[in-house]
């Protein structure tokens, strides 16, 4: 039977990642693994890209990264852990450049990384906040706040945590031959 149809709608989205001539690129986009997730987070989840606890950036296992924010070196890629101030939601994609063109003048030894934020005109103050908890004990709040104008975008991020361990530790050493045990708690 032939039927009219009122009103049919394509869909498309990017590829997480695409891979390019010289450079691959991380589309951020509706990922949803990065949600609530900051720059170092959202790096970590990149093609080839490690990023440690201390914020320390590598590239296939080499620490000489040069890392840009649309496209010019910036303050907050020469802090570890300053790159935690930018939100994923503000990241539109991330291109990975592990052999670097003339063009970058060999900034970074090991490659290249690039942080494209959005271009949207979200003007003025904007931020966000977030919550985890967790069990045994895993508790932590963060916020972030940014002000951008048309010449200028700063950011601002504060956090705390708490995280307890238990500490009911029992050993037990048991001799196979003689049967013998000998308990520790």
């Amino acid at each position: 039977d032939a039927q009219m149809l009122d009103e049919v709608v394509v869909r498309a989205e990017k590829s997480t990642t695409e891979f390019r001539l010289d450079k691959r690129v991380f589309n951020v986009g509706q990922d949803l693994s990065t949600t609530g997730a900051s720059a170092l987070e959202v790096l970590n989840n990149g093609p080839s890209v490690n990023v440690d606890i201390e914020g320390a950036v590598t590239l296939r296992g080499s620490s000489g990264v040069q890392i840009l924010i649309d496209g010019r070196p910036s303050v907050l890629a020469e802090e570890g852990n300053a790159l935690g101030t930018i939100t994923a939601d503000m990241i539109d994609k991330v291109e990975v450049v592990t052999n670097p063109s003339a063009k970058y003048e060999a900034e970074g030894s090991s490659g290249i990384i690039n942080i494209i934020l959005k271009n949207n005109d979200k003007r003025g103050i904007n931020g966000s906040v977030t919550l985890n908890t967790g069990v045994p004990h895993n508790h932590s709040f963060g916020m972030s706040i940014n002000n951008r104008s048309s010449k200028f975008k700063l950011f601002s991020q504060a956090g705390v945590g708490y995280k307890e361990l238990p500490r009911d530790v029992e050993n037990i050493n048991s001799d196979l031959i003689t049967g013998r045990t000998i308990s520790t708690i």
